[in-house]
């Protein structure tokens, strides 16, 4: 069980990047591609709606690079 353990926090942090990377290239985009207004207009910022896109692409990101790394891990260091 302790094997397992190392495993998934050596994964998770392995998925940790990917995940912030496309989840602010997301919130880049949609900022800076903004033409209909849904995110940004004269009255303020739609935070929620932003922040939302962002992780919608983060934490998919974040579940299937973390997935893959741990199989890859344990049967890599199948002792």
């Amino acid at each position: 069980m302790r094997r397992w353990r190392r495993t998934l926090l050596k994964a998770s942090l392995v998925g940790l990047v990917p995940a912030v990377l496309v989840g602010a290239a997301v919130l880049y985009l949609t900022w800076s591609d903004n033409l209909s207004m849904t995110i940004r207009d004269e009255n303020g910022v739609d935070w929620a709606y932003w922040l939302m896109l962002g992780a919608s692409w983060a934490l998919p990101t974040f579940v299937l690079v973390t997935g893959v790394a741990a199989v890859i891990l344990r049967f890599v260091r199948s002792d």
